[in-house]
């Protein structure tokens, strides 16, 4: 069996347990191959004063002697309130020049920090060098590419960035925290073989889900994500212990003004506060002083403003200009530790706005004297467990000449849905006179007043009561605010008298009326016809402003009576009558004919039969004696 092995030392039950790991060699004294040990110059160092350490890699060939093409890549994890410790690097953010010193890649959530140095670029092509690859990520266009824009690429770049690790040993600080921290250094060993070369594979544009960038395939070494490592032949790791470092809190904030605040004739104050640690006043410590709340806390001395030291009392003052703003309302300012003797004050645990660039930097700071540097810190507990040093002070508007006032004029008041109408804006100084070039908003639409301080922004009214917004801005940069609303209505009716013509039942009844539209907006409208209260037909129909028309309504019933007719506010009776017997009339004189008929023709046929059968005449005489007199006649 041939191959590396490794061990692991650990001391179980410790508050702050740290572990070796040494890799050994299994060989036959022939195959190529590599054992490596980590060793630190200090394993226990603090963080205030920063203590640095060195680290330092070992390697062994497959005879038991130091390996001339040894190579290493030590990694620094974030811990679980970011960064710990973090290997000196060296980067000119002015020229883009890698200075050969480690690799900071905390802020971006690239793995931590990196070490012990990379090749620079030179004699390579643009896909490699620590310089190249910084001047991309860093967001400084030192190089021109952009490797999430395949249009800036040059012919020989693959999309990646390829770093040859150099070095086997570089020194370490702690970042300082305010409790004690046990920080794990993983070595990654390899060789400087050309063919198979120890190397970071940076893919700074990639679909990596725990990276905010992102890196290339097969990065998940040890349950963590880093950078991809090309050629490593085995890793192992080896901790030390930071001790904590203090912490300083502001005692008091105060600004200049009598009753502690801004307004809009005193917008430029002094604020000052005054900050202690636990022995007394902390004197020396730097602070940005921000403004603006949570996200939109900002420098107050600039994009590249810098801290602010306190002095030998441990307070700071500073000028502090709020804008001008037509109304009253509060401001919300912050003191942030950044001093790296104090906790929370380190590299990587600074922060900076959206565009990387608002909340400052430190320049030569860490003994980095060639530039200066920007931080994003992406761990939000870092910012959570930051001592809390906010205030919070009013901002009065008072009015006071020269002073700008704004006014609306809307050309209708009232429109059809989705109609338009032109909204004017004026604005005017506080003698009346108009203001020239004053940028107004409102919605979408931006646009400067004209001479006579107007300017007309054209929306659009969907339906219903529409509120919209104006902001002017003058040039002497005042602000000022004003509302402006419109109605948006379709056609509203009113309507007249029902007209019914009833029918029978099943035949056709005919409901008609006069609608006329009350509103100066033409559109469609819904004519309803209801029966006994239920609604049996609508009709949709087109009407001008103002108009009238008539509407007709055909009606089968299906029972007769008295039925409620209305359509809107109108309401009628339609008495509808039953439908007569069929044929009762004629079949009862049928009836009476046929009756009539039957006897005639009975009596015909008796008289028929009798003169045919006529007895004998003795007979007929007795017969006839036996008639009553007149009853012949009646025959």
């Amino acid at each position: 069996m041939r191959g590396n092995i490794p061990i692991r030392f650990a001391v179980a039950g410790t508050a702050y347990q740290t572990s070796d790991v040494a890799g050994l060699l299994i060989s036959d004294g022939v195959t190529p191959g590599h054992a490596a040990l980590i060793d630190f110059s200090d394993r226990t160092v603090t963080s205030s004063p920063a203590q640095m350490t060195t680290v330092t890699a070992t390697v062994w060939n497959q005879l038991g002697v130091p390996a001339a093409d040894g190579a290493v890549i030590f990694q620094v994890a974030p811990g679980s309130v970011g960064m710990e410790a973090q290997f000196d690097w060296a980067y000119n953010y002015t020229s883009g020049a890698y200075g050969g010193k480690g690799l900071d890649l905390a802020y971006f959530d690239y793995g931590g920090s990196f070490g012990p140095s990379f090749q620079s670029s030179a004699g390579q092509g643009s896909g490699y060098g620590a310089d190249n690859m910084l001047g991309d990520v860093e967001l400084l266009d030192h190089t021109g590419i952009d490797s999430c824009d395949s249009t800036t690429w040059p012919a020989n770049f693959p999309g990646y960035y390829l770093l040859n690790a150099t070095g086997l040993t570089q020194q370490i600080q702690p970042v300082p925290n305010k409790g004690d921290s046990a920080v794990q250094v993983r070595a990654f060993i390899g060789s400087t073989s050309p063919s198979s070369r120890l190397r970071l594979n940076v893919t700074l544009c990639g679909a990596n889900p725990a990276s905010f960038f992102g890196w290339s395939a097969s990065s998940l070494r040890g349950g963590q994500w880093v950078p991809g490592i090309d050629n490593a032949e085995f890793e192992i790791d080896s901790g030390m212990v930071v001790q904590r470092a203090p912490i300083f809190a502001l005692g008091s904030e105060s600004v200049s003004t009598v009753g502690q605040l801004f307004a809009s004739s005193a917008r430029t104050q002094t604020v000052t506060g005054t900050f202690y640690n636990r022995n007394g006043p902390a004197a020396n410590a730097k602070v940005f002083l921000t403004r603006g709340a949570g996200t939109a806390a900002r420098n107050v001395r600039g994009a590249a403003g810098g801290t602010i030291t306190t002095d030998v009392n441990g307070t700071v003052s500073q000028s502090v200009t709020v804008p001008l703003l037509s109304l009253s309302q509060a401001h919300s300012f912050g003191f942030q530790a950044a001093d790296p003797r104090y906790a929370y004050g380190g590299r990587n645990q600074l922060f900076v706005g959206a565009d990387h660039m608002n909340l400052g930097y430190f320049a030569g700071a860490y003994g980095i004297p060639i530039g200066p540097e920007y931080y994003v810190n992406q761990f939000l507990y870092v910012s959570l467990a930051k001592i809390p040093m906010e205030f919070v002070r009013p901002y009065v508007f008072l009015p006071n000449p020269p002073q700008a006032y704004a006014t609306v004029h809307v050309d209708k008041m009232l429109v059809p849905e989705q109609g338009s109408a032109n909204a004017t804006v004026t604005v005017t100084d506080s003698s009346g006179a108009p203001v020239a070039n004053a940028t107004v908003w409102s919605g979408p639409v931006q646009t400067l007043t004209d001479p006579n301080g107007n300017a007309t922004i054209p929306f659009t009214a969907s339906l219903g009561s529409i509120e919209n917004l104006a902001v002017a801005q003058t040039p002497a940069g005042f602000v000022v605010r004003a509302w402006y609303g419109i109605v948006a209505s379709r056609p509203v009716l009113s309507y007249g008298a029902l007209t019914v013509n009833p029918g029978r039942v099943g035949d056709k009844s005919t409901i008609s009326l006069s609608v006329t539209n009350t509103l100066t907006v033409a559109g469609p409208a819904t004519v309803t016809l209801l029966i006994d209260g239920a609604a049996v037909a609508s009709k949709d129909i087109t009407i001008g402003a103002g108009a009238s028309q008539t509407v007709t309504f055909d009606q089968v019933f299906t029972t007769a009576g008295d039925h409620t007719v209305a359509v809107g506010t109108q309401s009628a009776t339609a008495t509808i009558a039953a439908p007569p017997v069929q044929g009762f009339v004629e079949a009862y004189g049928l009836s009476i004919g046929l009756l009539v008929a039957g006897l005639a023709v009975g009596a015909v046929v008796g008289i028929i039969l009798a003169r045919r059968g006529k007895p004998p005449a003795a007979q007929a005489t007795m017969a006839e004696e036996e008639m009553k007199p007149g009853e012949g006649d009646e025959l």
